[in-house]
């Protein structure tokens, strides 16, 4: 039987802890990226799940040295199988434009734009026929609020590189996109602020972990689907203006 992989950025906590545990449950071995989270716990539920999981600390900024990594990787048998690279770490800073200083642009876009871009391209050349890529950007991507400026123009980006790579990797290789919302409070939040927040999507909620989870298994297991961009947000990036 052919094994099952995913390798999953910014692993450790949050959306990425959440993505491992549901993959893991469906028989995926799961290779988990991090920097400064503690993913030991994370590695060890998904252990608990009956599948293989293993842990790499790196620092996505450091982008340069990704094609290397995932040399070592595809030397070392950690790539064996059908693969899903989930690019999911993110740098999620609130700066509009006229705070926005060139330490803030090259941060964010390194780790959310150039670090994608770099491991899509050296997956590519490394996966089986049949392994596919799906990015998470944001639903905010869908308008142009000035609120995260870095971090909306660089998951614009995502989703463009997106619809690029799914012509360029194919057939071989799927690419597709995940446009999530409001999932979890943010550090600090009250639920009671989170939940009002959640409540402005037309749907009255934004969407939820396990939402994101099942579209990413939608879009990794049907092999006809590429070049999708899937919104998980309640239906808030039809609105106008910035929420």
């Amino acid at each position: 039987m052919n094994r099952k992989y995913a390798l999953i950025t910014g692993g450790a906590c949050r959306l990425g802890r959440e993505i491992a545990l549901d993959l893991a449950k469906h028989g995926y071995d799961i290779v988990l990226l991090y920097y400064k989270s503690n993913a030991q716990q994370t590695v060890d539920d998904v252990r608990k799940c009956g599948v293989n999981c293993e842990a790499f600390s790196f620092n996505l900024f450091d982008y340069e040295k990704i094609s290397l990594l995932i040399e070592n990787f595809n030397k070392q048998g950690v790539l064996e199988g059908t693969g899903l690279l989930v690019n999911n770490a993110s740098v999620f800073l609130r700066c509009p434009p006229e705070n926005t200083t060139a330490r803030i642009l090259n941060k964010t876009f390194r780790v959310n734009f150039f670090a994608p871009y770099q491991l899509s391209c050296s997956f590519a050349r490394y996966a089986l026929p049949g392994s596919s890529i799906v990015n998470i950007a944001d639903s905010k991507a869908a308008k142009n609020g000035t609120a995260y400026s870095a971090y909306i123009l660089s998951k614009k980006s995502l989703i463009d590189m997106t619809l690029q790579f799914a012509a360029a990797f194919a057939p071989e290789i799927r690419v597709n996109a995940i446009c999530p919302g409001t999932l979890l409070p943010s550090i600090g939040e009250s639920y009671e602020k989170f939940e009002m927040r959640r409540k402005k999507a037309p749907m009255k909620k934004s969407g939820s972990t396990e939402e994101v989870c099942s579209m990413i298994r939608f879009l990794h297991e049907n092999r006809e689907v590429t070049g999708q961009i899937l919104y998980a947000d309640g239906g808030m990036h039809v609105f106008t203006g910035e929420l």
